[in-house]
């Protein structure tokens, strides 16, 4: 087993060659059989061997612990036909030990049912037919329900004290959906706008000055002549691009994606019951789908679908 996923190993006698990753590895393995209760072990490395010891699984309720008195005693009289019934009408509906539970005998009004409670998943009813109610009713009956009843309903009323038999189906079926939700998110901005400027910079040769130059004339005297200009540096107004002369408001979208996958589980009860009569009890391994009295529920109660006028 990993997770929910199972391999069949083999039906005994067989040999598995197991193959572990390291002396602390475990195998997870479930043993199985038909009148017992699944029996879930771990395998490690370490182990040269192992037994299994695998408890019976009564399918009938303990009759000690039904609190009416004449309700307990049918309980009683009818377990042994259940126990050696059930395994075998769970084999041959393709169903597993866990999928029924224990049949109980109950009081409705003055009269006793015997009721068979069965668990379904998606595995055993196609998709196309889960889309139509009708049909839906008609499958489960068809796969597991008439396979469970027929036989089982012509043993029990033999045993007398019972007035029909009544088969509770819980199905449930987890749906994974994935979606996307989109979304526009909308912001103003201010951004950037180049153009030219009017700034301060500096020249090297901002401005140009009076350049004075000293001699000697014939006389040894010392005289200064205008020797021309010569540059001097400094700062000066000068027009040029700036890549942000100025901000304007600019309009932003951002799509947003949010993908989800959303688990959903959908649940479905039907109740199927056939009220026994006089008829001949040797006819009663057949039960027809319409008359039964059938009831069906969606997970939030609604009646999704009704046949007969037992409800």
């Amino acid at each position: 087993m990993r997770g929910k996923k199972r391999t069949l190993l083999g039906t005994t006698p067989f040999e598995y060659q197991a193959r572990f990753h390291s002396e602390i590895s475990v195998l997870r393995i479930e043993v199985m059989k038909e009148g017992y209760k699944t029996l879930p072990t771990k395998l490690s490395a370490k182990q040269d061997e192992f037994t299994f010891r695998l408890l019976t699984r009564s399918s009938g309720l303990a009759a000690e612990t039904v609190k009416d008195v004449r309700l307990r005693n049918i309980q009683k009289r009818i377990n042994p036909v259940i126990d050696s019934m059930i395994p075998l009408l769970i084999k041959e509906a393709g169903l597993g030990n866990d999928d029924v539970g224990l049949l109980r005998i109950a009081g409705m009004g003055t009269q006793a049912y015997l009721v068979v409670p069965l668990k379904l998943g998606k595995d055993k009813i196609s998709a196309k037919v889960r889309r139509e109610t009708g049909i839906f009713v008609n499958e489960i009956w068809e796969k597991a329900g008439s396979v469970l009843l027929g036989p089982l309903a012509a043993e029990i009323q033999k045993e007398g004290g019972l007035d029909g038999i009544v088969l509770n189906v819980d199905y449930s079926e987890l749906k994974s959906t994935f979606q996307v939700n989109s979304r526009v998110e909308t912001r103003v901005e201010m951004e950037c706008q180049g153009g030219y400027v009017q700034k301060q910079v500096w020249d090297y040769c901002a401005r140009r000055v009076q350049e004075v130059e000293y001699y000697y004339d014939s006389s040894g005297h010392m005289q200064t002549r205008n020797a021309g200009t010569k540059c001097e540096g400094g700062m000066i107004s000068k027009s040029v691009f700036d890549q942000c002369a100025f901000k304007a408001p600019i309009t932003k979208s951002t799509v947003k994606s949010d993908p989800r996958t959303t688990i959903s589980k959908d649940q479905y009860s039907v109740r199927y019951i056939h009220s026994f009569s006089s008829d001949d009890p040797g006819k009663l391994g057949d039960i027809e789908f319409q008359d039964l009295d059938i009831l069906c529920k969606d997970s939030t109660g609604k009646v999704i679908f009704k046949q007969g006028e037992g409800f």
